[in-house]
């Protein structure tokens, strides 16, 4: 049992990766109960998203985060190992509080496995320039949609619609490293522009024809090639506020009005139907890391309210009875 070792986590702290080793117990945990277990004390200095991966068991497990002795923010078990699932790493994401936890690793017989930990706090977002509500709200949105199990993929893209065109208002994170990878120009909806200043974007919507950028939480979906070349359809997370994306047809394209050598000659980037288009000579590199399972969370400014973000903008996913999620990716106790 990995008793002792204590890691303090924050927002600049290194992803950890180990190979844990179960061993002989009696102790009852919060998230699971079994007669092997290993324990990883950590403690946070500041709330924050904490990244769990699990990889080559040898036996099964289950691997949970746990607050104390009763509280159980998540738990999952991977597929028994040897067979086809069990090639691939199983990952879970959650939302914590600063304080005191464990990740605990339970079998009913001796196991080991590599376990990969990283912590993402807010900080990590608003020193690269992320407004702090923003980047609050964007972590919230990605443990709901990992807890939710619509996520399978650890990049999770952020979009500030509150800047105007000009910025570089688009940030792409790395979940499983704590890096952000990207910082880009992005383009807004032509009907979701200022009266007097095309830069800047100041309605959202997601009704039909409406040529407005849609607020909130979206699922990247798996790509096509369409007029703009290779793109990436999106599905909206959030009911009455961007559940219309895949109707409406809001997508990730590429387009030469989004580069910025067009702002150098119009003063602001050109506008889209109501998609996020990017340089087309960058987009590739954003659909490559988020398509098929990646996360886009877009943010209107602290005026468009947390009414667009579902739960997510407002507090952490509930730590309820055991929950199945829709892909089998996370089990949540």
């Amino acid at each position: 049992m990995l008793l002792g070792l204590l890691l303090l986590l924050s927002a600049h702290a290194a992803p950890l990766s180990m190979l844990v080793e179960t061993h002989p117990t009696t102790a009852v945990g919060a998230c699971a109960t079994a007669s092997h277990r290993a324990e990883l004390p950590i403690r946070l200095d500041e709330d924050a998203l904490v990244y769990v991966e699990v990889a080559e068991w040898d036996a099964p497990v289950v691997a949970g985060l746990a607050e104390g002795s009763s509280v159980c923010h998540g738990a999952f078990s991977p597929p028994p190992p040897r067979t086809l699932a069990a090639r691939a790493p199983r990952a879970m994401v959650r939302w914590l509080p600063a304080g005191q936890h464990q990740l605990t690793l339970d079998s009913t017989t001796p196991a080991s496995a590599v376990v990969s930990v990283s912590i993402v706090s807010p900080r990590v977002l608003v020193e690269s320039g992320v407004h702090p509500v923003l980047a609050r709200s964007a972590l919230l949105a990605a443990d709901h949609a990992w807890t939710d199990g619509h996520a399978n993929r650890t990049t999770l893209a952020v979009a500030d619609f509150s800047l105007p065109s000009t910025t570089e208002r688009l940030w792409l994170l790395d979940l499983a490293d704590g890096t952000v990878h990207l910082h880009a120009f992005l383009s807004h909806g032509k009907g979701s522009g200022h009266p007097t200043d095309a830069a800047r974007a100041v309605r959202f919507s997601n009704r039909p024809h409406s040529n407005q950028t849609s607020l909130g939480l979206f699922r990247a979906s798996e790509t096509y090639t369409g007029d703009h070349g290779r793109s990436m359809r999106l599905d909206g997370l959030e009911p009455g506020v961007n559940d219309l994306a895949r109707d409406r047809a809001i997508v990730v394209h590429g387009a030469e009005y989004a580069r910025v050598d067009h702002i150098a000659e119009w003063g602001y980037l050109g506008r889209s139907h109501g998609c996020p288009a990017l340089d087309d000579r960058l987009v590739q590199g954003l659909i490559d890391a988020l398509h098929d399972g990646g996360l886009l969370y877009a943010w209107g400014g602290p005026r468009s309210g947390d009414c667009c973000t579902l739960r997510a903008g407002t507090e952490p996913s509930p730590d309820a009875p055991y929950l199945p999620d829709p892909l089998g990716l996370v089990s949540i106790y």
